[in-house]
């Protein structure tokens, strides 16, 4: 199949034949020819040049796009490590804080002691104290109700004791 600038050459030969006849078609079509090729050249340059240029482009987006994308990968995953260290520290710290009281109560035992002794003397103290109070709060409403009830029945047996004239 024939490029387009074949098909041009060939309708420039047969336009020139037609008009100026054998002798001046080969001067014409010799520079036509010529300006073809070199238009020809020109434009494979350029298309070259461009294809090049866009593939060379391309690839250093490419490379761009994929460096950062490592590179924001990398740093996601370094700010991740770093606090998973960051947590990690902080759970010696619990830890070694923990052992150093222990070591504290191991070093004053008697005292934490005796501390001890003294908060729950201070609960027993102060839980017979509520349920004293409470009892004697009970009693006294008890017997208050009773003597309540003792005038109550004191009223109906004085009721009873009345005597009633004969009729």
């Amino acid at each position: 199949m024939a490029s387009f600038f074949d098909r041009l050459r060939m309708n420039i030969q047969i336009f020139f034949k037609s008009i100026f006849g054998g002798t001046a078609i080969n001067t014409v079509t010799g520079t036509v020819e010529k300006a073809i090729n070199t238009t020809v050249h020109t434009v494979t340059d350029a298309v070259q040049n461009l294809v090049s240029t866009t593939v060379n482009t391309a690839t250093g987006t490419v490379h761009m796009v994929v460096n950062t994308t490592v590179n924001t990968v990398t740093g996601t995953a370094q700010k991740v490590l770093n606090t998973v260290g960051n947590v990690i520290n902080s759970a010696g710290d619990i830890i070694a804080s923990s052992v150093n009281w222990l070591k504290g109560i191991q070093k004053y035992w008697p005292i934490y002691l005796a501390i001890v002794a003294i908060i729950m003397v201070c609960i027993v103290i102060l839980y017979y104290s509520v349920c004293y109070y409470l009892n004697r709060k009970k009693a006294n409403l008890l017997s208050s109700t009773f003597v309540d009830l003792a005038e109550v029945i004191n009223n109906k047996s004085d009721i009873l004791q009345q005597k009633k004239p004969l009729p």
